[in-house]
């Protein structure tokens, strides 16, 4: 078996783990990501939805702060109603009929806006979801469903731009690589895991 050494190992390559695998390069430390898929079937499911991401938020006016392109005359038309993070607590616990870990929730609750904000930062454009998530009514567009905004180019854009830059930052990616085994120490910690490069352990 050949053992290779990586500070941090994250384990599928849609939307949430190159965020992951970006955010720890931040820290200066080695990453790799673990793509079970062939090169050109990456990103997940992440590359064929709609490029839609759920966020708490008080006000257009944070919505605008991560689409700054978005002006004065359009947001005039815009109605949309603030989301809390108590309001998407409420919505993860009944979609899941109250299976949620609590912790977790309360961590990605807690953060979406500021994650936006930092997915921004990156140079991921958002638009908002006028076709399916919003109607007009007296010359405004009215959001509805607390899901009001998506990347630009979709899915396809989200995961382009993600895969962008995880090469710039030199964050290395193996293909065809299926996780088999997480490794534990004797107190349950997992600081290994068993994988299958195409074909080698």
């Amino acid at each position: 078996m050949k053992q290779t050494n990586y500070e941090v190992i994250i384990i599928g390559a849609g939307n949430a783990a190159m965020c992951a695998a970006l955010a720890a390069k931040e820290q200066d430390v080695s990453v790799l990501v673990l793509e079970k898929a062939p090169k050109h079937q990456r990103g997940g499911n992440s590359h064929f939805t709609d490029g839609a991401i759920r966020f708490a938020f008080d006000s257009l006016d944070d919505i605008r702060k991560i689409i700054p392109q978005m002006t004065d005359e359009e947001a005039e038309k815009i109605v949309v109603p603030p989301y809390s993070t108590d309001a998407y607590l409420a919505d993860m616990d009944r979609i899941t009929k109250n299976q949620t870990d609590p912790r977790m929730a309360s961590t990605l609750v807690n953060n979406s806006f500021e994650t936006m904000h930092w997915m921004a930062q990156q140079g991921f454009e958002f638009a908002m979801i006028y076709d399916n998530q919003s109607f007009e009514k007296e010359g405004k567009h009215h959001f509805w469903g607390n899901l009001n905004v998506k990347t630009e180019g979709r899915g396809i854009g989200l995961m382009k731009r993600h895969f962008e830059l995880a090469e710039a930052a030199g964050i290395e990616i193996w293909y065809e690589s299926m996780a088999e085994k997480l490794i534990q120490d004797d107190n349950g910690k997992v600081i290994g895991i068993v994988v299958n490069k195409e074909g080698e352990t």
